[in-house]
């Protein structure tokens, strides 16, 4: 357990969470007995190592694995939003999070969306999470109830499935794979005529046009996908933005949320959820400022008062390119200048040996993102 003043607060996307035999995604997924070890052995060596008191996981298939793996690490306390969807025999596929506290979960909710919301922004027809948010009060020390929301929001991946259909149409082709254009379903080896005929050429150019439109057809659908996925992962944020602005003028509880947010928070898509980057007038930012929303990471930079800011390390690798897409955000009560302050931010860590410098006996099953976590301190500790 942490140091009996500070309170740890993490968050851990779990990459395919799934005890076997069960499959994530396809029935190919399924993890020996040996890895599904390892990927046990390694969430315990970091629990052990980073000791936080309340953890939120991401990509959970096996609720009741990961109960029973933190009851035995000293979390008695758990919570999960719902289960997983069953795609066919022992195949699943949605993931759901979960939540996880040494000190005891009050209330548990799975957060859904208001269905009047969405006709109010535009968007037509019904609207649901991709991933359900989960909503816990937990009784921490020094601070009484505290408000915990974890979350997945919709990933980047386009939402057009006939993008990977294209492709492989196209793809499948070039491999020598029967062109359903032939007669027969016959195929040859070569995707052209050698002899330079007229036919031949006039064959060569229709094909070369047809690969283009499928080129054109993939690249306009993935767009069209990409924006469709970040317009979900928009909406996703603003409808949890607004239930917790409601539970907040209901409750007045300090809140935590945190999770796998799959973009930057200062870009564009998900800036909304900070309210200190919105502008008001002077007579209501006092009402305001109980709203706003912070960075841990920027509270605990302002703590050290540099004269410089510090680099933040990426939470996630594609290739070589490091991004940050797990965060940790902090109601005003976080915030050491708020009139209602009630902790501070004395440690932000991420755990990225596993990315940068990885062990293969003991990362090989481990995850695809950075744990992150923080240190608070309550007031008069």
């Amino acid at each position: 357990m942490s140091h009996i003043d500070e309170i740890k607060i993490a968050t851990l996307n779990l990459f395919n969470y799934i005890e076997p035999p069960n499959a994530y995604y396809d029935f190919d997924n399924i993890y020996t007995h040996q890895e599904w070890r390892k990927k046990q052995a390694w969430i315990v060596r970091f629990l052990l190592k980073a000791q936080p008191d309340v953890i939120a996981f991401q990509e959970v298939f096996s609720g009741d694995a990961l109960k029973v793996l933190l009851k035995d690490n000293g979390y008695p306390y758990f919570a999960i939003a719902g289960e997983p969807v069953q795609k066919a025999d022992h195949v699943y596929e949605s993931p759901v999070v979960a939540i996880a506290s040494r000190y005891p979960i009050e209330n548990a909710a799975i957060v859904k969306a208001n269905p009047l919301l969405p006709g109010s922004m535009g968007l037509l027809g019904d609207f649901s999470y991709s991933r359900a948010p989960l909503w816990v009060s937990i009784k921490l020390p020094s601070l009484g109830l505290c408000d915990f929301y974890v979350v997945h929001l919709k990933s980047k991946r386009p939402m057009v499935d006939a993008i990977e259909c294209a492709y492989e149409a196209q793809h499948s082709q070039k491999r020598g794979a029967p062109d359903p254009a032939l007669k027969n379903g016959s195929s040859q080896s070569a995707p052209y005529h050698t002899e330079f005929s007229q036919g031949a050429i006039r064959s060569s150019s229709k094909k070369a046009n047809e690969e283009a439109d499928n080129v054109g057809q993939v690249l306009a659908e993935n767009a069209l996908g990409t924006w469709a996925a970040s317009i979900q992962r928009g909406t996703e944020a603003a409808m949890l933005f607004s239930h917790i602005i409601n539970s907040r003028q209901r409750h007045q509880q300090p809140f935590v949320l945190m999770g796998d947010f799959n973009d930057a928070i200062s870009g564009d898509i998900l800036s909304h959820l900070m309210t200190n980057e919105l502008r008001f007038s002077r007579e209501s930012r006092g009402e305001i400022s109980d709203f706003v929303i912070k960075d841990a990471f920027d509270l605990y930079q302002a703590s050290l008062d540099l004269m410089f800011e510090l680099p933040r390390p990426a939470t996630h690798y594609h290739g070589s390119k490091g991004a940050v897409l797990d965060y940790i955000l902090l109601s005003s009560e976080f915030t050491p200048t708020d009139k209602h302050n009630m902790a501070v931010v004395t440690h932000y860590q991420i755990f990225d040996e596993h990315l940068v410098n990885p062990q293969y006996e003991q990362d090989s099953q481990s995850s695809d993102h950075a744990p992150v976590m923080i240190s608070v301190l309550p007031r008069g500790c």
